[in-house]
């Protein structure tokens, strides 16, 4: 049996070699990202930002939200809404921010419908009215 496993990964050594490569590339983005959200959540502002495209793809669908930070327009990724919340573009949201990165985490439970509150975050009428 140990000579049979032995001769299989002398075989097949060059597949192991690429697998472990991309393992070694793959694992420090993930635990990158791991770190940066966890930062996020733990520390993070509370801002406002608003729905604005939907894409889908057929594997995978993205939610572009932009948001103020410091007076400039952000434009931020999400790929984990929930199911149906493509029909609600152009809809206001809490968030959670910080200002070293352009990543935000989303309440999609806390839709913002306060005029006052959005225009204080950045936007402007028409961004309410679009």
């Amino acid at each position: 049996m140990k000579e049979k496993i032995i001769a299989y990964f002398r075989k097949n050594k060059f597949g192991f070699i690429f697998i472990g490569i991309v393992f070694l590339l793959v694992l420090p983005i993930y635990i990158n990202a791991k770190f940066k959200f966890s930062e996020i959540e733990k520390d993070g502002k509370i801002g406002i930002a608003k729905f604005v495209e939907y894409k889908r793809y057929p594997k995978t669908r993205d939610y572009y939200f932009e948001y103020y930070n410091k007076n400039k327009k952000i434009k931020d990724l999400i790929v984990n809404a929930p199911d149906g919340f493509s029909k609600k573009v152009g809809s206001f949201y809490e968030i959670k921010y910080l200002d070293k990165f352009d990543d935000i985490i989303v309440n999609f439970d806390k839709e913002i419908k306060d005029t006052t509150l959005i225009l204080k975050a950045g936007f402007s009428i028409e961004d309410i009215e679009n």
